[in-house]
């Protein structure tokens, strides 16, 4: 079983749950977002989906994460884990570097920069 992150750029500020619309979100591009993770975790080794976008795997610190990226441009991408590697520090790196935010759709947590807030 996985534990699935969505990672979003937002607009504004994201204080609830309600606030991420696609009023309040940026669309980010694939490509972008992927020289970006590269940059940041070289060892990112990438699989062109073709029209499914980016599959991107990654181990780090004995854990195992599958970043997967839509074709073009979207509104979100997601970062898969495994199920007991939900409260890892790559997150919230990835949010502070990248200036993202992601939701824990299992918590029902947002985490950005300055870490871990209830998704209201």
């Amino acid at each position: 079983m996985s534990y699935d992150f969505m990672m979003f750029e937002p607009r504004g500020a994201i204080n609830a749950m309600a606030d991420i619309t696609a009023s309040n979100l940026c669309l980010q591009n694939a490509d972008i977002i992927k020289d970006k993770l590269t940059r940041l975790f070289p060892k990112i080794e990438w699989e062109n989906k073709g029209d499914r976008g980016w599959l991107g795997s990654l181990t780090e610190d004995g854990d195992a994460y599958e970043f997967r990226l839509p074709a073009g441009d979207d509104e979100c991408w997601t970062i898969n884990t495994a199920e007991e590697n939900h409260d890892t520090a790559i997150i919230a790196k990835i949010c502070s570097s990248l200036e993202l935010l992601a939701f824990d759709g299992q918590a029902l947590e947002l985490i950005d920069a300055s870490g871990r807030r209830a998704a209201q």
